[in-house]
């Protein structure tokens, strides 16, 4: 028998020898072994595959120059997260630092469909098992193309309402992938060097990004601002649970301000001067001329603490001093 179908299959019985003494183990089932083996060959191939796909990316953006979206998008703070894509090769997406501590760790590599104005749809080839990965790193089937001055970010299409309340809040970068602006020569040494480093991040540039003209009234010219009157309803979201037994709930209150104002259906706007310190987020719902229905998420059973926001402040902008 081979050393390794051995260890296997001395596994499997749950006897290990130690010296000349066999240890009796706990058994481990034979299709947990083999699941084990399976994981890590997938892992081997997905590597693998992702490399040579990746170069091909890397050579295509090269041969490309200027183009309205093909490049290496990364996240803001460090080279943790990245995607590289291009038209023909495809793209690739990788995570953090491998399981050894160094080098890339691929989680997901596809192809490009087809592009249409900034919506670009792609098709995942290959992702982790247990397909958890797919939203978790971004792996979505449709792209956004955002320009921002200089800058342009790749925001997946169900994000776009999160992104445009980032952009309106105008506090930070918005925490989506960004196109890296530097030389390719370069590239390869900020990924391997900085991969779990926290690197310069660029800053808002003037103005308001492009987006979409089907998200252009999410992001205002000015900061929008408005009270919670009264609670007119908590209502069980039972399809937005989270783990542990946590239970979703929507606090839904009028306020002060409506369409003449300057709001719209998905504005996000911030609630201020809450107990907890934090600034609470939730959307605008429902509009009249000037009042509206604004929606708040809540993760307890608590209609006194919903009620102890009425009357306090919400806006689209943040008011603090910006972290740069």
């Amino acid at each position: 028998m081979k050393p390794v179908l051995a260890h296997f299959a001395s596994l499997s019985t749950g006897i290990v020898m130690v010296g000349t003494v066999a240890v009796v183990l706990a058994p481990i089932p034979v299709s947990a072994v083999l699941f084990t083996a399976q994981e890590r060959m997938r892992e081997m191939r997905m590597e693998a595959e992702a490399t040579a796909r990746n170069a091909e990316i890397l050579e295509e953006i090269e041969r490309l120059g200027e183009h309205a979206w093909a490049g290496v998008y990364r996240m803001k703070g460090s080279w943790a997260t990245a995607i590289a894509i291009a038209p023909e090769a495809g793209f690739t997406l990788h995570n953090g630092a491998s399981r050894c501590g160094y080098g890339r760790r691929y989680v997901g590599f596809g192809r490009v469909l087809a592009g249409e104005g900034s919506l670009v749809k792609v098709q995942i080839e290959l992702q982790e098992s247990d397909d958890a990965s797919r939203r978790w790193f971004g792996l979505e089937d449709a792209l956004y193309f955002v320009p921002w001055g200089d800058l342009q970010f790749a925001v997946p299409e169900r994000c776009m309402e999160s992104f445009c309340a980032q952009v309106a809040n105008d506090y930070d970068l918005p925490h989506f992938p960004f196109r890296y602006t530097g030389t390719l020569s370069d590239l390869s040494r900020h990924a391997s060097e900085l991969v779990s480093s926290t690197i310069a991040q660029p800053e808002c540039p003037p103005g308001k990004p492009r987006v979409p003209i089907e998200f252009r009234h999410l992001v205002p010219d000015d900061p929008i601002y408005c009270r919670l009157v009264s609670l007119l309803e908590f209502r069980r979201r039972p399809e937005l649970d989270g783990a542990v037994g946590m239970q979703a709930y929507d606090a839904v209150y009028s306020i002060d301000a409506g369409a003449e104002d300057g709001l719209a259906i998905g504005t996000h706007l911030l609630v201020i001067g809450v107990p907890q310190g934090r600034p609470i987020d939730g959307c605008v719902e429902h509009l009249e001329r000037r009042t509206g229905r604004f929606q708040l998420p809540a993760y307890k059973d608590d209609r006194a603490l919903a009620e102890e926001l009425i009357g306090l402040r919400a806006t689209t902008r943040f008011e603090r001093v910006r972290a740069r």
